[in-house]
């Protein structure tokens, strides 16, 4: 719960100038690996979506349509980026944490008036965070260009009659929604990360091994994703959405 309090004190610490600065470091690099993952994702779901079941439901394609696209925004989607924001965040944050401590970084970091939560903690959670929301809704957007292209080049029915089916079938909120889970499932997974690699508290085996830190790491995260959605999805429900 320490760690926690820590965390939680310094939830503000982007303001200042060396968190900001990381901050933007770590969105960028976040940005930079997440960015073709999802296209690919959103493009070959498109294609699934929008042609190949064509094809093979030919009428009932619509129908099959609106419950799929209600599927990616809100659940497909939102998971499909977590997964590969935490697959590189998890162990990224608990192996700089490490070698910060190893290599004494954190003492000259409390100098200048820094802790761990400050730096590196929480820039690189928000970091990874916002890449999440920002990767949710580019996922979205991506499929329905690449339908508009799949469907232009097959010469399949008309886009515009699609576009409104997929748009309609669900309340403009849910869009918002979707980059919304992407990020709670992006925080819910790094904090027990910071938490499995804050300094002092790694076992042995695993500040001698990169390959155990990165395994904890991640099954932490994983963990702690699959514990944030099902709060989420729980207080959705209460709340009747």
């Amino acid at each position: 719960m320490g760690t926690l309090k820590l965390l939680w004190h310094a939830r503000a610490a982007c303001r200042l100038p060396l968190p900001r600065a990381y901050f933007w470091q770590v969105y960028a690099q976040a940005h930079r690996h997440a960015l073709p993952y999802v296209l690919l994702g959103a493009a070959i779901f498109a294609v699934v979506l929008f042609h190949s079941l064509a094809s093979v439901l030919g009428s009932a394609h619509l129908t099959a349509l609106t419950t799929l696209w209600q599927s990616w925004v809100l659940h497909i989607a939102p998971l499909m980026v977590a997964l590969v924001v935490l697959l590189h965040a998890a162990p990224l944050l608990a192996s700089d944490l490490h070698q910060r401590q190893r290599d004494g970084g954190f003492e000259g970091l409390r100098l200048a008036g820094y802790g761990p939560a400050a730096f590196p903690a929480i820039p690189s959670l928000y970091a990874h965070a916002a890449v999440a929301f920002a990767m949710a809704a580019l996922g979205s957007v991506t499929v329905l260009l690449t339908a508009m292209l799949v469907t232009t080049l097959q010469d399949q029915t008309a886009y515009s009659g699609l576009l409104g089916a997929v748009l309609l079938a669900l309340n403009p909120w849910a869009y918002l929604l979707c980059s919304i889970k992407a990020w709670v499932l992006v925080m819910g997974g790094m904090l027990p990360v910071c938490l499995y690699a804050w300094p002092g508290r790694l076992r042995h085996s695993e500040r001698e091994s990169v390959q155990y830190l990165a395994t904890g790491a991640i099954r932490w995260a994983m963990l702690g994703s699959v514990l944030a959605w099902a709060g989420l999805a729980f207080l959705l429900y209460a709340i009747g959405i």
